[in-house]
């Protein structure tokens, strides 16, 4: 479990293993020390996300299990 906490101060709950998320791979969407990007942002990813992200040359559908529909922490920044 992790000790982050949500915008409503709650316990972040898990969002996704399968794909493992997270900037740490611990399936929350935490913003550990030295995540610059803060991937804070939990989403389902659709199709034109996919498109979007690899048009602009960060191409997750080599990520294991990536596809549209799949649970992923995004950078806030």
């Amino acid at each position: 479990m992790s000790k982050s906490l949500n915008v409503f101060k709650k316990p972040l709950a898990l969002h996704s293993t399968q794909p493992m998320t997270g900037f740490t791979r611990t399936g929350y969407c935490e913003v550990p020390a030295g995540d610059y990007g803060n991937h804070a942002v939990a989403a389902e990813v659709t199709e034109e996300f996919l498109d979007f992200t690899a048009r602009q040359g960060n191409d997750l559908r080599p990520i294991p299990g990536m596809k549209a529909g799949c649970k992923w922490c995004l950078c806030a920044t």
